[in-house]
């Protein structure tokens, strides 16, 4: 998105750190018995979470919106094309709550994690629970089995990113936790390049590689670049280098970038932007250097990424928009296989209807993922198409306040949803 917007489609990291063995332990206490982990007794107990944290009334789940009936520009189909279900508003955090107040931490955590991925409207009081979850799962390694000290860097990144996105309630527990880390070994400052890693920087970047400089260079002068026009396009000349700077992590292949983000390693990259009060406060992009893609694809779309979390820090924008806007960053040829795939997913009634479609902020289930990346880039593509890209953001900033319809009327002249979706089919068919 801290709010952690891992905003590629590909988010709270637990990585395991142990003990050495000749470091005597400090017990930071075990969690409860049923958890699977073990821990070497005797330890004082991980403190609780604030006592209001687990217990407030939440609002149910939204009901599903009823598609449309939209008629089809397709005569040879003679029916509506967009049969697929809105998206499932529900969502994850009502379990991952649950999951809180039951006091399995590590499943809320997981929880918490796969609902930011789909953009969920989080509450303060569950942003703190999931802080608290993930200042439990460096407790809970802390005590478990020895690792090198090197190790300890990734736990102390993970309780500050916690403790940046939790309230000060917090910050006991997150002290305790550092003075631990620091006891158990040497750990680097936040600002330090961590063991193992070579560095190179920018006025916005700092690129972390494994002895790959020729590389990182060229990812180091990709990335200000695509910054620089990527915020001309979307929002004006480019803001003054970003204080904390952005920190790229090439990793080397899909098992170092599995191992170090708990990402699949089909996946070549995701980004993740730490936000609070509406400023931002941590970017990281993490990536595959051996991504055949990468300076064309990969790096330039989650720079647009870290862009547009900045640019709507104080309003999230709807998953669909960053699909959308994170292309066509991306070479025209990558851009080109979405708009290529929209006239086979109308045949096959696999694309959304543009009402409820344009309402909803989450990822859908993975099943209509290639459906609903295809609508995004075609839908942002041709938006962008008639008014222009700052048009668009206009449309975008004004979308939450005055409702789609309206900002529909105002920024393109549409008489609402549904028209836009018969323009925007007809086009994308070649029938304008």
């Amino acid at each position: 998105m801290t709010r952690s917007v891992r905003i590629t489609c590909c988010l709270a990291l637990f990585l395991p750190v142990t003990l050495l063995a000749q470091v005597p332990a400090k017990p930071l206490g075990p969690s409860p018995a049923r958890d699977a982990d073990v821990v070497r007794p005797p330890a004082p107990p991980i403190p609780d979470p604030p006592a209001d944290a687990a217990v407030r009334s939440r609002p149910g789940p939204s009901p599903e919106a009823v598609a449309p009936d939209v008629q089809s520009p397709l005569p040879p189909m003679g029916d509506d094309p967009f049969q697929q279900v809105p998206l499932d508003r529900a969502g994850g955090l009502p379990r991952a709550s649950a999951a809180f107040a039951a006091k399995k931490y590590a499943q809320a955590a997981s929880l918490f994690a796969e609902a930011e991925q789909r953009n969920e409207s989080f509450t303060e009081a569950q942003r703190e629970e999931w802080a608290y979850c993930r200042l439990h799962s460096v407790a809970v390694r802390l005590n478990g089995t020895a690792e090198p000290v090197a190790g300890l860097v990734g736990l102390q990144r993970e309780v500050e990113s916690a403790l940046q996105a939790g309230s000060a309630r917090l910050k006991p527990f997150g002290d305790q936790l550092l003075a631990e880390i620091r006891h158990r070994g040497p750990v680097a400052a936040p600002s330090t390049v961590e063991a193992g890693w070579q560095v190179v920087e920018s006025g916005s970047f700092r690129v972390l590689h494994m002895g790959n400089a020729a590389l990182a260079g060229e990812v180091l002068r990709t990335a200000e670049a695509a910054r620089k026009d990527m915020y001309e396009r979307w929002a004006g000349p480019a803001a003054a280098p970003w204080s904390p700077r952005c920190d790229i992590y090439l990793h080397r292949n899909g098992a170092d970038y599995t191992r170090a983000s708990g990402k699949s390693a089909d996946c070549a990259g995701h980004s993740t932007v730490g936000t609070k009060a509406g400023r931002v406060v941590s970017r990281q992009i993490d990536l595959r250097a051996d991504e055949p893609s990468l300076l064309d694809g990969p790096l330039p779309s989650e720079v647009t990424q870290v862009i547009l979390a900045e640019l709507f820090a104080d309003e999230p924008l709807p998953r669909w928009a960053i699909v959308g806007m994170a292309a066509l960053a991306e070479s025209p040829e990558r851009v080109a296989r979405y708009h290529r795939s929209v006239p086979a997913l109308l045949r096959e009634k696999k694309l959304f209807s543009v009402g409820p479609f344009l309402e909803q902020s989450s990822f859908p289930a993975p099943a209509s993922v290639t459906p609903f990346y295809a609508e995004s880039v075609s839908l942002v593509s041709y938006l962008v198409e008639l008014r222009g890209p700052k048009a668009f953001t206009a449309f975008l900033r004004e979308a939450p306040r005055r409702g789609y319809a309206r900002a529909l009327a105002t920024h393109y002249g549409f008489k609402d949803a549904a028209d836009l979706q018969d323009r925007w089919v007809k086009h994308s068919l070649g029938a304008q």
